[in-house]
């Protein structure tokens, strides 16, 4: 492997979830949203009503896990790491 592979190997974008706080990754948005519909449906038992919570409480789900973090990382000067440090 050359010097040019091993220091692209060693390049990689910086994750936009290590930029945000505990109560912004992955595993806090899911289970706040699974909690939220969960919660409705043991207080309320209306399916429709439950429903209604989903809907919206998914999308913003699926927007922050799944969406938001490839639209940040294809922002030309997204920082990549290189070695500890991130590089702009």
């Amino acid at each position: 492997m050359s010097n040019q592979q091993s220091a692209q190997a060693d390049q990689r974008r910086l994750s936009p979830w290590q930029l945000k706080p505990w109560w912004c990754q992955p595993w806090s948005i899911g289970m706040t949203g699974c909690s939220l519909i969960m919660l409705t449906w043991l207080v309320f038992h209306r399916v429709w009503l439950v429903a209604l919570v989903a809907l919206p409480v998914g999308a913003w789900m699926g927007f922050f896990l799944l969406l938001w973090p490839r639209l940040v990382m294809q922002q030309p000067g997204w920082p990549t790491v290189v070695g500890d440090r991130a590089e702009p």
